[in-house]
């Protein structure tokens, strides 16, 4: 299993949390990092979506269970490169999915297969 954490940052306020630590849990692919999330007690309902890279977002209590359970911790560049790496991996799942279902024809599945990661 391969999940990243990147450096704890400083946020003033997210949520009902003030100046609290927060780093970024990211994996491979979405069922190493759910597998992660499960494995350190992330709820499902947690996990970011919205954005080009699907994640989690940890505080620090919960950044060291995911260091316990293997989770890799990068420095900032080192981060960013595996960023880039996955979303290219995961844009090159999306295109690959994205052609098969145009030679199916089926848009509900095309939409489904091509949602934001």
């Amino acid at each position: 299993m391969s999940a990243y954490l990147d450096p704890p940052v400083l946020w003033p306020k997210v949520g009902r949390w003030v100046d609290k630590h927060w780093s970024h849990l990211i994996a491979d692919t979405l069922e190493e990092l759910h597998a992660m999330a499960d494995k350190i007690g992330l709820r499902r309902e947690w996990f970011q979506n919205q954005g080009p890279t699907p994640h989690y977002d940890v505080m620090e209590v919960t950044r060291r269970k995911a260091v316990a359970a293997g989770a890799i911790e990068l420095d900032r560049r080192g981060f960013i490169e595996t960023l880039r790496r996955i979303r290219g991996e995961h844009g090159k799942r999306r295109v690959e999915s994205c052609s098969e279902v145009k030679r199916e024809g089926s848009v509900s599945q095309l939409q489904q297969e091509t949602t934001p990661l």
